[in-house]
């Protein structure tokens, strides 16, 4: 940030506390004071418009993004203003997200329309945000703008469609009591306050679970893609199998996955990503489990993890030959948590929603940027979890965290997924 004129005391300091990210007793209206006093500095030329924009896209308390946002909405010939606005359709803030829809509806031009109609396309979070639970007012507000915008487009009949078929025909209807928990584990409430239920998947995807995922995407297009990717990403790690390995492979866990190839699974499947705090609970470590199991040391009956006698894993790992690296999931029955959740630890390392340095969920954004040109940034950076099979025995815990920037992807890396039935 280079603004043209040197900024007040008060504004700096208002924007040395937006940029902060370490957890603070700052309060909802410090937030406001902040946000507002850098808008009379964008008002007056003073500070940079896209930089109070970033602070409404990443920032991790919605108050903030909330406060952004209208005075983005304010800016309606602004293109990265508009911008904010569709991406905030997305926000896992109900709050946030319907304000968002109430500005483009009110201010939108035509292009900004279509943005959030591809935002929402690819977003099966934006659209269950803006529909579910018809008792709540906020809620009700956001069908009623997303209609509106529908109305307008040219072919709204076709609009509403594409949305309805990427966004919720595999996605559990939040106003509906059934999910579809096939193959999970409900791991009830804690203790915690605010505590509830979830139901995670009892091992992490395979290579045949995934393989039906591209097939949906080959038929139909990118649609599940995070609103952060680069569009025309077809998620296709497939092409990571030899032909000899597939048939083997199948009951293996899937590699060489970004943390937005596992968003858009998780999206298509019509389920998320754990947050660290849900994949820990799985694991026991609320419970003062060390490992899923207890506290035996694990031992191959329990995770496969790095052993210098497996065989010349080097030559494996060169060759690509992944069925030399996993193992298929649930062959480790001695390593299950007491409630039957499978490979927590080893195997693979597992995707979170979670953020690596702030513990916030992660809203990542790098459109069509390289790994190369995106490192650094702390905010695409995401907690993953578990260990994998070339992870020491000795430091595999349901404590074990590593962080991964969110276009990684290797021989290590799978993810599993979590159904919230009462929308944590």
């Amino acid at each position: 940030m280079n603004p043209s004129t040197p900024l007040a005391e008060g504004e700096a300091a208002a924007w040395a506390l937006l940029q902060s990210t370490t957890p603070t007793a700052t309060t909802v209206d410090d937030l406001r004071t902040a946000v507002s006093t850098l808008a009379r500095a964008v008002a007056e030329g003073r500070f940079p418009a896209d930089d109070l924009w970033a602070v409404g896209a990443m920032h991790p308390h919605a108050a903030a993004r909330l406060a952004v946002l209208q005075v983005a909405a304010e800016q309606p010939k602004d293109e990265e203003a508009a911008a904010l606005l569709a991406w905030a359709v997305n926000d896992a803030d109900d709050r946030v997200s319907v304000a968002a829809l109430d500005a483009i509806r009110e201010h939108g031009a035509l292009s900004t329309i279509d943005e959030v109609f591809v935002a929402a396309g690819r977003s099966a979070a934006a659209f269950d945000g803006a529909t579910s639970a018809p008792g709540d007012i906020r809620r009700n507000a956001g069908v009623t703008a997303l209609s509106s915008l529908i109305g307008r487009h040219d072919d709204p009949a076709a609009e509403r469609g594409r949305l309805v078929m990427s966004s919720g025909s595999r996605r559990p209807d939040l106003r509906s009591v059934g999910f579809d928990t096939t193959g999970m584990i409900e791991i009830p409430a804690d203790s915690t306050p605010g505590s509830r239920a979830f139901c995670i998947d009892a091992h992490p995807v395979t290579w045949a679970d995934y393989a039906r995922f591209v097939d949906a995407v080959r038929e139909h297009g990118p649609l599940w893609s995070h609103p952060g990717q680069d569009a025309q990403h077809d998620h296709d790690v497939l092409r990571h199998v030899s032909h000899d390995q597939r048939e083997e492979l199948m009951r293996h866990p899937v590699t060489h996955v970004s943390w937005f190839d596992a968003w858009a699974y998780a999206t298509w499947s019509g389920k998320r990503l754990p947050s660290a705090a849900q994949w820990e609970r799985a694991a026991g470590l609320l419970a003062g489990h060390s490992r899923p199991w207890g506290e035996e040391a694990p031992t191959p009956a329990h995770a496969r993890c790095w052993e210098p006698d497996r065989g010349d894993v080097t030559r494996a790992y060169v060759s690509g030959d992944l069925t030399e690296l996993t193992s298929r999931v649930g062959a480790h029955p001695r390593g299950a948590s007491e409630a039957g959740v499978m490979d927590l630890l080893g195997n693979v390392w597992e995707w979170t929603r979670t953020r690596y340095l702030d513990g916030h969920e992660i809203t990542p954004f790098v459109g069509a940027a390289s790994y190369t040109d995106s490192t650094g940034n702390w905010t695409l950076t995401a907690c993953v979890k578990g260990g994998s099979w070339a992870t020491p025995p000795d430091e595999l815990s349901s404590a074990t965290r590593v962080a991964k920037h969110v276009l990684q992807h290797g021989p290590e890396t799978g993810f599993r997924c979590v159904i919230e039935p009462n929308g944590e």
